[in-house]
């Protein structure tokens, strides 16, 4: 997953709990959760006082309304069991017994669990004649703690509900006046991110989210300008650079003309020297030839950049023997090689002898690697290695050119295929050139569909690997390799 896709946020398709809302209603439902628990305590004392004043209310009107019923009603026997019966059903106990003087009522209904609650009444002024005499009333309730229990959980299911109904609202509330506007805020930037700065927010209104919506505005204005301004500049940039680009080729073309007849009159003057024994000059056009070829190779080098830039390097690909023009290659550094004392050896993977590329382009990518090898070392060895490599059906060649020469440090490994950049840019450094060749090298590679990578300790030497295909007739880029158009390097045996 690249990193465009990490930062990826899709607004509304997170999780419940990640959510804005869900969150702010969490923290107030703690925060009024003890509030809620402290004060059902104090209601719960005060509902164990009320039913328990209530429940001997009510029984103080049973035993008056019962017994006077018994004492003053003419009401058949029948009919006052029924009232007796229905004045207790009003008063929720859940049967009743009397005993009286010329009455008795019994209990008919099943009364386990009720506690029975006996009262004996003294008759006094009675209408039938039986002062002195008792009624004895006995009825059975439920347990007061039962009842008191039942009213416990059912203030604290009311109390939950309560709090789910808030916990609701206060979501909905939150998202209708919270996660609109945010949507609507992140909908605009992703699709300003997307490139398109037409967006539409309400900067008008009165609240934070207004106060966003105009920095946001202001911040898109800031971005629109600077876009303009760097488009201006890189295409003043781009045009600068072709225009260099086309400069330096032009110039190119016309300082290798002289050069070459410089060189040719130089060679043919020199035989003339040589033919004569004349040595005054033949040490003179040596030198003369050596600085001329080494200018002409200076200004190839800046032409074959200058083609790169300008997208006008072609690639002519054939069939030819790679073994050959190894043997042709090194033939040719071997002086080069001995200058430093340095021994230059090849390992070749003897099933390798033709591949379909670009000759020219293969052939200077190796000189200038070798030339370098040979450049930066100092009796030490150089060794060639190709060798074939299969990936996915493919034939690649692998190209290594490695050396015990000085290394390169970490720091400078990413700078080697930038145009004109060197290990060492002070003014007394040791090694000449114009820096351009391992640039050069790197996009030649791209051109034949390959690339290039490095390995190197400071001190202890480089290798440089060169990987192509064998078989293209037109160089695709090796869909195994390293997907960067920058070549992959690295530090380290």
């Amino acid at each position: 997953m690249n990193s465009s896709e990490k930062l990826k946020f899709e607004f509304g398709q997170t999780s419940w709990r990640q959510s804005i809302a869900v969150k702010i209603t969490a923290q107030i439902i703690w925060v009024i959760v003890p509030i809620v628990f402290v004060s059902s305590i104090f209601l719960f004392d005060t509902i164990e006082k009320d039913q328990s004043q209530s429940f001997l209310y009510k029984t103080d009107v049973l035993v008056y309304r019962v017994s006077n019923t018994i004492l003053h009603s003419r009401l058949a026997v029948d009919e006052k069991d029924a009232l007796i019966a229905k004045i207790a059903a009003e008063l929720d106990f859940k049967a009743i017994e009397v005993s009286a003087p010329n009455y008795q009522l019994t209990n008919k209904v099943d009364t386990t669990g009720y506690v029975p609650i006996k009262h004996t009444l003294p008759i006094i002024n009675a209408d039938d004649g039986f002062e002195n005499a008792f009624i004895e009333i006995t009825s059975y309730h439920v347990p007061l703690e039962r009842i008191i229990e039942q009213q416990r959980k059912d203030f604290l299911a009311v109390i939950f509900l309560c709090l789910i109904i808030f916990a609701v609202f206060l979501v909905m509330s939150i998202r209708i006046w919270l996660y609109k506007p945010l949507k609507t805020l992140v909908d605009a930037t992703e699709t300003v991110a997307s490139g398109n700065t037409n967006v539409d927010l309400d900067a008008d209104r009165k609240d934070e989210f207004g106060h966003l919506s105009l920095f946001f505005y202001r911040m898109l204005d800031s971005m629109i300008e600077q876009h303009n301004t760097l488009r201006e500049a890189a295409k003043a940039a781009s045009e600068a650079n072709n225009a260099k680009s086309i400069f330096l080729a032009n110039m190119s073309h016309e300082l290798r003309t002289p050069l070459n007849a410089i060189i040719g009159y130089s060679e043919m003057m020199l035989d003339e020297a040589k033919d004569r024994n004349d040595r005054t000059y033949i040490e003179d056009l040596e030198k003369t030839i050596s600085a001329s070829r080494h200018l002409l190779h200076l200004i190839n080098e800046v032409l074959d950049l200058s083609k790169i830039e300008a997208g006008k390097m072609e690639t002519h690909i054939s069939k030819f023997n790679i073994q050959d023009m190894i043997q042709e290659i090194v033939t040719t550094l071997e002086p080069l090689a001995r200058q430093r004392n340095n021994t230059l050896n090849i390992e070749f993977d003897s099933s390798i002898t033709t591949i379909h590329s670009d000759s020219m382009k293969v052939r200077q990518i190796l000189i200038n690697l070798l030339g370098n090898a040979c450049k930066f070392t100092e009796n030490g060895l150089i060794t060639l290695k190709a060798r074939q490599l299969i990936k996915n059906s493919h034939r690649y060649l692998a190209l290594s050119v490695s050396d015990t020469g000085i290394g390169i440090k970490t720091e400078n490994i990413n700078l080697l295929f930038k145009p004109f950049t060197q290990q060492d840019n002070s003014s007394t450094r040791s090694y000449s050139g114009t820096g351009l060749g391992l640039s050069i090298c790197h996009h030649l590679c791209i051109l034949l569909g390959g690339k290039i990578d490095v390995q190197s300790d400071l001190g202890k030497g480089s290798c440089f690997t060169v990987t192509i295909p064998i078989d293209s007739e037109k160089p695709q880029a090796i869909s195994f390799m390293n997907d960067s158009v920058l070549p992959k390097v690295s530090s380290g045996g």
